[in-house]
């Protein structure tokens, strides 16, 4: 396997300026590995210790506190614009499907899709009652979103022949932009 590095956390402004955060040093995973709660207070972040597994960094206090613990990996954190939850992928199913969990640690880990294809969620509509993720299947990668009210089944937003990826609503949750290949 690669090696992992113990690495620290930074806030970076518009121009490029680095200052540290008092987060401890870890092997923080980086890409879609972090993200920072709606209210700017809380942080949530993958770290590697085998498999990967989410954590929460609670800025005010400096402490650290383990989301999941599950087995196998869980990563691509997003927050509910409420802030009470995360919802992340994970492929401790087998697959890499969707779950989430409240931050402050009450009930269970939740299960929201099971699907054989790889999902990752990518934006939530403001009023946090959809979930819009990519899933790759068939070897293309396509937009799907999730209601969490009702019989909570995945629905097409963009299915082509094309590469779309990274949904994300507007904040009036009337537009959805992405990225494509076409």
């Amino acid at each position: 396997g690669s090696r992992q590095f113990d690495q620290r956390l930074v806030w970076v402004d518009r121009q490029g300026k680095i200052e540290p955060i008092a987060a401890p040093t870890r092997a923080y995973a980086y890409g879609d590995a972090a993200a920072l709660s709606p209210d700017g207070q809380q942080i949530v972040v993958s770290i590697h210790s085998g498999t990967e597994e989410l954590w929460i960094y609670d800025l005010a206090r400096g402490s650290l506190t383990r989301l999941t613990s599950e087995q196998g990996s869980s990563i691509s954190p997003v927050w509910t614009p409420d802030g009470r939850r995360v919802v992340y992928r994970s492929n401790r199913g087998g697959n890499w499907n969707l779950y989430w969990r409240a931050v402050d640690g009450s009930g269970s880990e939740e299960r929201l899709t099971t699907s054989e294809t790889l999902q990752t969620p990518q934006s939530w509509s403001p009023d946090g009652k959809v979930l819009a993720f990519s899933e790759i299947a068939g070897g293309s990668r396509d937009i799907l979103t999730l209601a969490l009210e009702g019989e909570r089944k995945p629905t097409v937003f963009l299915q082509t022949r094309f590469e779309e990826n990274n949904p994300q609503f507007s904040p009036d949750g009337h537009w959805m932009a992405y990225t494509s290949d076409e």
